[in-house]
């Protein structure tokens, strides 16, 4: 049967929208006032006290059960301040308004997670998930009267999400930022210092092209000194052999002639030419211009000669400027006005002053110094 009839003493007759149990039909009175009605899907009590307007406007929505979502078996405590486990963050709750014969909705919210009502549903259930460590109340009301029903619960928090873990991510994130601040700027810094380095090495190096060029310049210069130098040395050398030939001549020439003119040539005046042929022969003048070019070619060979042997006379001096001109016997003697056997007697005198063996290279030692 699908709805039961009441008749109270006035036979007015309640109709209740029941459906008992078929071929088990069970109304229990468990009192004068309270009647259970055994259902199909459940049970009913009723109260007769009650009259249904008072009980529609007072009447406020009832929190069923608090379930967990991945397991509904597991339930939680409904009365005071529930406090959830850390792993708990999907429940289902279920609510209900014992009120019979209506047509409830229901409007709900959890403050901690919104303050915005939902929309009106006749669903008896609601569910949350991936809800975060904090505290939360669960509001409902019905669609019958503005009566609320609260829950307060909380989410026990995992140890990353408490405060002093937020307190260190918070520092290690300061610490972080600082340490990447101070290794950019470190890095900037060595940058720099490389990008200083590269300007200053290329710097160096322009100067020392600069100076190599320079320098190539003040070489090509005294080479060209040298060189002008070395043909006025010649030039020098050249002049005294010839001046010296031509006066060697001369003297033979006026020998020559005293012997043919005997007496007719007077002595007087014979020996004065022969003593002006002799005193012209590698004159001073000459080997003093000869000398001041050589010095300024060969940088101050002299100087150095006489510190290797402070003996050493000016006619071995000369003989040395000769060997290092590379002059041969033939050319030196003229220029230093004595015999070829006379430059001989000198090279072996001015190599026993200098300590040089009899096979020691006596061209190739001046040459060296």
């Amino acid at each position: 049967m699908n709805k039961i009839l009441m008749y109270n003493d006035s036979n007015e007759v309640k109709t209740f929208e029941l459906a008992l149990i078929r071929n088990s039909e069970t109304i229990i009175p468990v009192s004068d006032q309270y009647y259970f009605f055994c259902l199909a899907n459940g049970y009913a009590l009723y109260n007769r006290s009650y009259s249904k307007k008072n009980t529609v406007n007072s009447i406020r929505p009832i929190i069923r059960k608090i379930a967990n979502l991945r397991n509904l078996a597991e339930t939680f405590a409904i009365g005071g301040k529930v406090t959830l486990p850390k792993d708990i963050r999907s429940i289902r709750i279920m609510y209900a308004l014992p009120v019979f014969g209506q047509n409830i909705q229901y409007k709900y919210r959890l403050k901690g997670l919104s303050d915005q009502w939902s929309e009106w549903t006749d669903q008896n259930f609601v569910e949350y998930t991936n809800l975060e460590s904090s505290s939360y109340n669960f509001e409902i009301k019905s669609s019958l009267n503005n009566e609320i029903t609260s829950y307060p619960f909380s989410i026990t928090p995992y140890w990353r999400e408490t405060a002093w873990a937020r307190f260190l991510f918070a520092v290690s994130i300061f610490l972080i930022v600082v340490a990447l601040i101070i290794y950019q700027e470190k890095r900037l810094a060595r940058h720099r210092r490389k990008l200083i380095e590269e300007q200053e090495e290329k710097l160096r190096q322009e100067r020392l092209s600069s100076e190599r060029k320079i320098m190539e310049l003040q070489n090509e210069k005294l080479q060209s000194e040298i060189k002008s130098k070395s043909q006025q040395i010649s030039n020098v050398a050249i002049n005294v052999v010839r001046k010296n030939e031509i006066l060697e001549e001369i003297r033979d020439e006026l020998k020559q002639v005293k012997q043919e003119m005997g007496q007719q040539l007077p002595n007087i005046h014979y020996q004065k030419l022969l003593n002006s042929i002799e005193r012209n022969v590698a004159g001073k003048e000459d080997w003093v211009l000869f000398e001041d070019n050589f010095n300024e070619v060969h940088e101050e060979f002299f100087k150095r000669l006489r510190m290797i042997s402070p003996t050493i006379s000016p006619s071995e001096l000369r003989l040395a400027a000769c060997l290092r001109m590379n002059l041969s016997t033939k050319e030196m003697a003229p220029a230093l006005g004595i015999s070829i056997r006379g430059v001989e007697i000198k090279r072996y005198r001015l190599r026993k002053k200098l300590g040089l063996e009899l096979d020691a290279n006596l061209v190739q030692y001046m040459m060296d110094i």
